[in-house]
């Protein structure tokens, strides 16, 4: 399976012949995954994909310089666990109750993010990276000035 540029229109999910073509909008969404299933029936999902926005990067509904990077990283890695004992849901450690490691490796996960935050967006987006990055970063305030599609 690939995923190939598709069509702002018709909304939803559309059979064109050759796959399926997804449009939506959203004014808040962070981003899109697709739930694939081998059949009508099952309950568990046998592949996720993850689809980029229209140009293939995100849009920003903030000024760049007040976007924090360890919020960046929180928001969008989906497992920040560093060790297995970090998720109670899959953890088989045998010295969970006596290894002081877990507490430690969190503070210092804290520690990492909490950096990052001392950093925006704007600080990496300096004229060479930004003009470079142009295409992938679309300011709020020129999504406004676009007719809808």
């Amino acid at each position: 399976m690939r995923v190939a540029p598709g069509h702002p229109s018709p909304l939803g999910a559309t059979w064109d012949g050759s796959g399926v073509n997804f449009a939506l909008r959203s004014s808040i969404a962070t981003r899109v995954e697709v739930c694939l299933f081998d059949s009508a029936g099952d309950e568990q999902e046998s592949r996720r994909v993850f689809l980029p926005g229209r140009t293939g990067g995100v849009r920003l509904s903030l000024d760049p310089a007040k976007i924090r990077l360890g919020d960046v990283v929180r928001r969008t890695e989906l497992n920040m666990d560093l060790v297995e004992c970090f998720d109670p849901g899959t953890n088989t450690c045998p010295i969970i109750h006596s290894c002081g490691l877990k507490r430690l490796l969190m503070d210092a996960l804290d520690a990492f993010v909490g950096s990052l935050n001392a950093y925006t967006l704007a600080d990496i987006l300096k004229p060479g990276r930004r003009a470079r990055l142009a295409s992938s970063f679309i300011q709020l305030e020129q999504l406004k000035t676009r007719k809808a599609i």
